[in-house]
């Protein structure tokens, strides 16, 4: 219980309340470049048991919304066009208090959402599996970066919590499990929506990676400089080697992180 920032918490790749320490972070991709970016998340229960004043609690959601305004900011001041902007978030961060951030902003955004999102039907309000599954057509096509059929359904909604949306239906293969995806870029094909899912799923291989390579659970400590300085490093090395691989990838190279650090 001194581990610093550790507390009961909801595990959404397990589904499970554990005992851990939680980060929230994040990947920027450009053109000519990748960012990482983390922040730490400090439970209420936490605060209290630490005797910290609970004026420092923030939510997981306002920490986000914390680091997408300095993101854009710095982008735009960079000289980036916010309509060239794209945010991609998870179905549990994917919320009304986020999508009215980007909509103010200006940004596009991709957001997974979960089947029993609601939106106005026929009814007051219904889920997405239920209001697809009486309607529009499924359609396919071959994702030409993998080779695999994507099966998918497309229709224009007003979501409850993310106002009027462009929502996808998707199905890979010979999967079972359907995903969906709400963009405010009404026009939006599926040819659209796959780069951007693969540029998203750069998060979850920083994550894999920051746990396989770059020991990022090795510091369990109730001092904060240790733990921060500890995960500091870990980010910062993964980075590093993200950079070295654009440059691989660049010379017409593909080579795995692993094989980088072996090297």
């Amino acid at each position: 219980k001194n581990v610093f920032a550790a507390a009961y918490q909801y595990n959404h790749s397990q589904s499970s309340v554990v005992w851990g320490q939680t980060l929230v972070d994040r990947v920027l991709i450009g053109n000519h470049f990748t960012n990482v970016d983390f922040q730490t998340y400090l439970p209420r229960s936490y605060l209290e048991r630490s005797n910290q004043p609970l004026d420092d609690f923030q939510t997981k959601i306002q920490i986000v919304k914390g680091m997408f305004r300095n993101d854009s900011s710095r982008l735009r001041s960079q000289g980036l066009a916010t309509e060239k902007i794209w945010v991609t978030v998870d179905s549990w961060f994917a919320c009304r208090e986020l999508t009215a951030e980007f909509r103010q902003t200006g940004v596009n955004f991709v957001q997974s959402l979960k089947k029993n999102a609601q939106c106005y039907w026929f009814v007051p309000t219904a889920g997405l599996e239920e209001t697809l599954s009486g309607g529009e057509p499924w359609r396919w096509l071959t994702d030409h970066q993998t080779g695999k059929i994507v099966y998918y359904q497309e229709t224009i909604l007003n979501l409850t919590c993310h106002g009027r949306c462009k929502v996808l239906a998707v199905r890979r293969g010979n999967e079972r499990r359907i995903r969906y995806y709400a963009t405010n870029r009404l026009k939006m094909s599926l040819q659209r929506l796959l780069p951007r899912l693969k540029a998203h799923w750069r998060v979850e291989i920083l994550h894999r990676d920051l746990k396989q390579f770059f020991d990022l659970r090795g510091c369990y400590t109730g001092n904060q400089t240790l733990n921060e300085a500890h995960w500091l490093a870990c980010y910062s090395a993964s980075l590093l080697f993200y950079q070295y691989q654009d440059q691989k990838q660049k010379q017409g190279l593909n080579p795995t992180i692993s094989k980088l650090i072996h090297w």
